[in-house]
């Protein structure tokens, strides 16, 4: 998924002529979702981390991608200036996943407030 800006730009082209040097394609969609504030957007991942439910993996470490990901994410501050794509792609990804499992993990089940009152402890 990339922002709804960059698919129709000349960008999406790059992806299907590295897929025709590879032999497979990276299916790329336009993330048409409205964008709120992207220090709000950001900030709201802070719990993941905090809670210490964001893994990296561990051979990646040396990457170039990851460390400009990890430089990115600790140098986040609002009115920095500092570069922030990184981490706003990554609070994408994570809302994008949220979504998904969320919604595929349980069954809702809803019951009437007496018989939550009358059950609980």
């Amino acid at each position: 998924m990339i922002e709804g800006l960059f698919a129709q730009d000349e960008f999406v082209n790059d992806f299907d002529t590295e897929g025709d040097r590879r032999g497979y394609y990276i299916p790329v969609v336009a993330d048409k979702k409205p964008k709120n504030n992207k220090y709000d957007r950001i900030e709201s991942m802070a719990g993941h981390f905090e809670r210490l439910k964001v893994f990296f993996n561990i051979r990646n470490q040396n990457d170039p991608g990851m460390k400009n990901l990890e430089d990115q994410t600790l140098s986040f501050e609002k009115g920095s200036g500092a570069n922030d794509d990184a981490p706003d792609a990554l609070q994408s990804a994570i809302a994008e996943l949220n979504k998904v499992t969320f919604v595929s993990s349980f069954d809702i089940i809803t019951s009437p407030r007496s018989v939550f009152q009358k059950n609980r402890f």
